[in-house]
């Protein structure tokens, strides 16, 4: 009786060790889960904007940006007041950031991981335009080389239609559920943070501060900058 009980804890013994070797893999792997190009080029981020601070200030305070029709008709500024069931942003390649248009006075510039999350919607322009239609979508399931090869034809596109109208009206990434900025945010554009307004500049550094993202990067001119400039 006594080598089967012996017996039983040495096998119990090994299968509570296996298993907690799992489970810290697990954990390990999620901890460590990003988005990864293996093209330099194909380096970029995505960006959403607002052209009031009011707004900006709100979404840092909730830490997440939210549906068109959860937001306040009187702060839905580039809809027009529409109640849109969608989130809308653009996409930035550093191969072409020199040839992009200006930055929304302030916008939320977001991290590519954010594509192992979400599904996603690629538009040939912005959904108001009656000419705008879906091209592809970005699926959190897609595999890394589907993605890749999405990524690049989203970027062919962009290379394209920046030869004729602005970046922002000829295309958009639709977001179907409100975005999780604690996880995603990189960066932020204040245009008018400048020597004329260094009190927005205060506000925003508080913000970032109560929701300990200490690493965001604030950015007071209106040009895009290469992604790279937030990894340092």
């Amino acid at each position: 009786m006594n080598d089967y009980y012996t017996k039983y804890l040495k096998y119990k013994s090994k299968y509570l060790e296996l298993k907690s070797q799992i489970i810290s893999n697990n954990q390990n792997a999620g901890a460590t889960k990003k988005f990864e190009s293996k093209s330099e080029s194909m380096n970029f981020y995505i960006t959403h904007g607002t052209s009031k601070l009011s707004n900006l200030l709100s979404i840092l305070k909730d830490k997440k940006i939210k549906l068109g029709k959860d937001v306040a008709k009187s702060n839905r500024m580039i809809s027009k007041g529409k109640a849109n069931k969608q989130i809308y942003a653009n996409i930035y390649f550093d191969d072409f950031v020199k040839s992009m248009d200006n930055f929304i006075d302030y916008t939320l510039i977001l991290s590519p991981d954010i594509l192992l999350d979400y599904d996603i919607d690629f538009r040939s322009g912005w959904s108001s335009n009656p000419d705008s239609t879906q091209l592809l979508k970005l699926a959190k399931s897609d595999s890394t080389p589907i993605r890749k090869t999405k990524l690049e034809q989203i970027k062919s596109y962009v290379s394209t239609t920046l030869k004729s109208k602005p970046n922002i009206e000829k295309q958009e990434l639709v977001f179907n559920k409100p975005i999780d900025i604690s996880k995603y945010l990189i960066g932020i554009t204040c245009i008018n943070c400048g020597d004329a307004h260094p009190e927005r500049y205060i506000q925003i550094k508080k913000y970032l501060k109560r929701n300990n993202q200490y690493h965001v990067k604030i950015i007071t001119n209106s040009k895009p900058v290469n992604y790279s400039y937030f990894n340092n």
